[in-house]
């Protein structure tokens, strides 16, 4: 199901557009493809498949998008339109480049196990990884990478980031043996590891902060951290790696909830937030708990039943995954951004999904459209999503919003432009808070 809804969200063949819905700030007009961290976990899906299923469909959607990706790099070595809630823009974006080039470089090792042509998608990873990750993001001064271009953010350092820019570098040097590269991941996971929190007393003990100075520990990013630890372990042998991973993923284990899935985040003074909850962040989170449980015996008693089960009542008849549990600012009420299925989280639960599987052969499914009540800030409304678009309507029948997916722009009605321009869920819920703490005051 999950396949044939990722089909729908092709604007051409191997190009995934749609809405986004992040945590910091949504993107619903502007819906044209994105070139961004949905191509990591999609390709890496797609090749699992291939490798357990042996059926060719699989592995002509992974070369479709690896197609796509190398039609779209820009002469500076850069992808078109490769930020993801900022779409449309041009530059480095960092996290979601270098998610493409680590999909493109699984794609080339793949292909290269089979004795078909890799060199393509090997050579598209390799310009963008030294014309726009070393040459705007390392620092020589630090030995590490910056987290974004400093004509546009100056002096940031954001750890998972560093983290994912450094994991496409030791991919290219599993396939080059260029020591440069080496020499560039190593000093990087000395700077990261440097960040650990190492109190046991501490609901941070073993997280990693989101920047270099002490502050929130996010669920998700802690995740993508986790993931180039366990990299770093498996292909250069590294055992402060493994120990580095084993203790954040006792972080990750701490914000596990007992209804399913992990927290947003914990700050620096130990208050857990748990919404909204993001399900492709919990696919992540799972998926390097599930490698850890096979690493480490300190993680062997891990149990990811309740999280599967949670995770797959969230799967809409239409195939997609929603994108959280708690976006309103209102806890009652089930927010509009739970509901949309976005391509760049629905890959995440996709390649966990992928690994999970066990068979040789998946049975054709059928996508049928849905409805489903929400909220638009105060007004009640429906979800609408069929193959063809994806639609909001208030009772009455008005259209609120209204994609027809394949087109770049979407529709959104005046009166509701607030909920749809560049909204940043985060500012609601905090204001959802201070609402609260507010109304103890005054009754």
């Amino acid at each position: 199901m999950l396949s044939r809804w990722f089909d729908t969200m092709q604007m051409s063949k191997g190009a995934y557009g749609g809405p986004i819905v992040h945590w910091w700030i949504c993107s619903f007009a502007y819906c044209g493809s994105g070139t961004n961290w949905t191509y990591e976990g999609l390709i890496e899906a797609y090749l699992e498949l291939h490798r357990k299923t042996k059926n060719e469909f699989w592995l002509k959607r992974a070369i479709q998008a690896g197609d796509y990706l190398a039609s779209v790099q820009m002469p500076d070595g850069t992808y078109k339109n490769s930020f993801f809630e900022n779409n449309p823009l041009y530059g480095s974006s960092s996290v979601h480049e270098a998610s493409v080039d680590l999909g493109l470089l699984s794609l080339a090792t793949y292909l290269e196990g089979l004795g078909r042509e890799s060199n393509k998608y090997l050579d598209v990873a390799i310009r963008n990884a030294e014309m726009s990750l070393y040459q705007r993001l390392w620092n020589p001064t630090l030995e590490t990478f910056r987290s974004a271009d400093d004509r546009f953010i100056r002096g940031s350092y954001v750890l998972n980031i560093m983290a994912t820019v450094a994991q496409v570098f030791l991919k290219l040097h599993s396939q080059t043996k260029n020591p440069r590269y080496l020499e560039m991941v190593l000093s990087t996971l000395n700077r990261v590891l440097r960040y650990q929190r190492k109190s046991p007393d501490s609901m941070l003990f073993g997280s990693f902060p989101q920047v270099l100075k002490n502050s929130d520990a996010f669920a998700l990013y802690n995740a993508r951290i986790t993931a180039f630890l366990i990299d770093v372990y498996e292909t250069l042998g590294e055992g402060k790696a493994l120990e580095a991973a084993e203790l954040c993923g006792t972080f990750l284990r701490n914000l596990e909830q007992k209804s399913g899935g992990f927290a947003l985040l914990a700050n620096e003074r130990g208050k857990v937030c748990n919404r909204p909850k993001l399900i492709g962040g919990a696919a992540e989170a799972l998926r390097v708990l599930l490698q850890l449980k096979k690493l480490s015996s300190r993680h062997s008693d891990f149990d990811e039943t309740p999280h599967i089960e949670w995770l797959l009542k969230l799967q809409d008849s239409i195939g997609g995954f929603r994108t959280g549990e708690g976006f309103h600012y209102d806890v009652r009420k089930g927010d509009y951004k739970d509901i949309f299925h976005v391509c760049g989280w629905n890959d995440k639960v996709f390649r966990l999904l992928a690994s999970l599987f066990s068979g040789y052969n998946i049975k054709d499914s059928v996508i049928t459209p849905m409805k489903q009540p929400c909220w638009v800030g105060d007004v009640e409304a429906f979800f609408v999503e069929n193959e063809n678009e994806m639609m909001i309507q208030d009772k009455k029948g008005t259209i609120i919003y209204r994609w027809i997916k394949g087109d770049n722009l979407a529709f959104v009605d005046n009166d509701y432009l607030k909920y749809f321009v560049r909204i940043s869920p985060a500012q609601s819920i905090y204001s959802y808070s201070l609402r609260s703490v507010a109304s103890v005051f005054v009754h």
